[in-house]
């Protein structure tokens, strides 16, 4: 689905320009015109628009008034005042009431680079919501999780007594003290799991190549993903060195495929790519989550059947799961994101209903040669 823009203005012609410059940068959009107050609050009825633009000056108002419903209804929502009347002193008032940018009918050309930072912002914004959001969860988990601890280490200890007590053809409890010892067991490996996600576990980390542990791991995937599932391994030659807890990272990888296979239920394709990269001081702004430096980038890519924003939203969090009941604890991405935010890395994901997905992992890369004698 493309994207949707709003554009409140009076003027038909105006209203053609805007869409003109908006056409040089974005394909398959759609628009929602408003040339008067009654088509206006009918188009507040839903804010799924990636960027309003208004005119300052209307027949039924101003921009600026027009701008104070917008933000009563949404903090968020991208918003630029595109006008031919306004001045220095609008601006400025407009930006106190929320306005992102401010564009001269003029200059329409300065158009495609504000709305380019207006989707930055929002995309930055959503992240730090997300990761206050992460950071909360961790918080409330690690708490609870070390009560949780020390009632599983009592039900493990009086289920391993009771089997030591009972005997397999004596006691008809023998079974009932292993199934309650499996299941303590079990919650234990949870416990371990949203410890990694909350605060991270103690790594062992050492200087890996990314491309080798992908290659050790490749039968191993073959044989979980069944052969209903081709997989694809595009490995960068020129492949720095990262430092990293090898059983995390397989850890990690193991879980993005396990997830890539259920989102193909009649098969597709898997493929996992490594790549250098390389990130300059001036090449900041089109990777705002990273500082410039030297990455190994990790991308794992389904052909499977996608997600909507809704669900890339809620991807990280602790128990959110999408399959079916008894299908999954909703833990494997939590612990992928904990796994590689304690690795100083980046994850993010790029997805679209029906247009499978792809979760690129960054880690800082290191100099082999200078970096491992130090070990």
């Amino acid at each position: 689905m493309g994207r949707r823009f709003l554009i409140i203005d009076d003027s038909p012609y105006d209203r053609e320009l805007i869409k003109r410059a908006i056409g040089k940068i974005f394909e398959s959009v759609s628009y929602v015109e408003v040339s008067h107050q009654r088509a206006f609050e009918e188009a507040l009825r839903t804010l799924d628009y990636a960027v309003v633009f208004i005119d300052y000056q209307l027949k039924w108002g101003t921009g600026t008034q027009v701008l104070k419903v917008i933000r009563a209804r949404s903090s968020s929502l991208p918003v630029i005042m595109v006008t031919d009347t306004g001045s220095e002193e609008i601006a400025v008032e407009a930006m106190k009431e929320g306005l992102n940018d401010y564009v001269l009918k003029r200059h329409l050309q300065r158009l495609p680079f504000a709305i380019k930072d207006c989707l930055e912002w929002t995309q930055l914004q959503a992240q730090m919501r997300q990761a206050q959001k992460l950071e909360s969860l961790g918080l409330l988990v690690s708490g609870i999780t070390h009560d949780f601890n020390n009632l599983l280490a009592t039900i493990t200890g009086f289920a391993q007594l009771g089997m030591t007590r009972t005997q397999r053809e004596a006691s008809p409890f023998h079974e009932c003290f292993q199934q309650i010892y499996r299941s303590a067991e079990q919650g234990a490996r949870m416990t371990r799991q949203l410890l990694t996600f909350a605060r991270g576990t103690p790594m062992e980390p050492k200087y890996l190549n990314m491309n080798e542990l992908i290659g050790s791991l490749l039968n191993l995937l073959h044989t979980l993903m069944g052969t209903s599932v081709h997989i694809d391994f595009k490995a960068d030659p020129n492949l720095r060195y990262v430092y990293v807890d090898m059983s995390q990272l397989e850890q990690v990888l193991i879980n993005l495929c396990l997830n890539a296979r259920d989102a193909m239920p009649m098969g597709g394709n898997l493929e996992l790519m490594t790549e250098q990269i390389e990130i300059a001081q001036s090449e900041a702004h089109s990777h705002p989550y990273l500082q410039p430096g030297s990455y190994v980038l990790v991308r794992v890519k389904d052909s499977g059947v996608g997600m909507d924003e809704q669900i890339q939203a809620r991807l990280f969090e602790p128990f959110f799961t999408t399959k079916e009941v008894d299908k999954g604890t909703g833990l494997g991405l939590a612990v992928v994101y904990g796994i590689v935010k304690q690795h100083q890395g980046v994850i993010q994901v790029q997805s679209q209903p029906g247009q499978g997905s792809t979760f690129s992992l960054y880690f800082p890369a290191v100099e082999p040669r200078t970096e491992m004698g130090r070990e």
